[in-house]
């Protein structure tokens, strides 16, 4: 990884786009420039980086092949991205919690394929249990939830998370009902958390959601929704 340091003359070549504008509208940053623009900096490093090795949009399609991912021919794709490691295994209910082995395949990437079966369906069955398995290089071996699960379920005797994967029969897929809605002339945008939408003590859900708080959201002329923290995480206060 590079550096992400800058001293003042490489921080002074960073034209960070109205910045002026910026000090005019809230005068009391300018003593934060310096910290503004070497921010800014990281970022346009960063980015610059992102586009050399593989393109913003290349980039921001990740979760197409992170995960474990059915292909059209029936196999399993598995990859990870997990730096440092000595070796990387996948279990699950599917192989009666036999290892399985990625590969490295550079950049801190493992990578994992699982053949279809015979008669070409996929090996993994809807909703079977996963989990990786990673031997450090400091010799422990630790058992992990992919970052990229796509669906999760929460233990009923511990704060603990079982991955799930996610592979359900066509007939049971979403089907899209509804024509898209008008393009609004501008956004109007309300920032709203489902878990946390109900006033009793619990975890709010999608359906209370949909029936109390989106006509209110409505009817305050909002048009878009900013939800936070929709991936699931093991402890659920610190939103994801």
């Amino acid at each position: 990884m590079e550096s992400t340091s800058f001293n003042n003359q490489e921080m002074k070549q960073w034209g960070v786009p109205s910045i002026e504008n910026l000090f005019r509208d809230y005068p009391q940053l300018r003593m934060h420039e310096a910290d503004i623009r070497t921010r800014y900096g990281m970022f346009e490093k960063t980015k610059m980086a992102i586009e050399r090795e593989e393109g913003l949009d290349r980039f921001t399609h990740g979760y197409k092949d992170f995960g474990v991912v059915m292909m059209e021919d029936g196999r399993v794709r598995c990859m990870e991205w997990i730096p440092n490691a000595r070796a990387v295994y996948l279990k699950g209910e599917f192989d009666n919690w036999n290892l399985i082995s990625y590969r490295e395949v550079g950049f801190g990437k493992w990578e994992l394929f699982i053949p279809a079966n015979r008669d070409g369906s996929c090996p993994v069955g809807h909703c079977s249990e996963l989990k990786i398995v990673i031997e450090t290089k400091d010799n422990q071996t630790i058992e992990r939830i992919s970052p990229w699960a796509k669906y999760v379920v929460q233990c009923d005797h511990n704060q603990g998370f079982k991955w799930k994967f996610w592979n359900p029969p066509s007939s049971q897929k979403f089907q899209i009902t509804h024509t898209r809605p008008r393009k609004p002339d501008r956004l109007r945008i309300y920032e709203a958390h489902i878990g946390i939408a109900s006033e009793s003590c619990e975890i709010s859900t999608y359906r209370y959601f949909t029936s109390n708080i989106l006509p209110r959201i409505r009817d305050q002329g909002y048009n878009s929704l900013l939800l936070m923290a929709v991936v699931e995480h093991s402890y659920y206060p610190s939103w994801g």
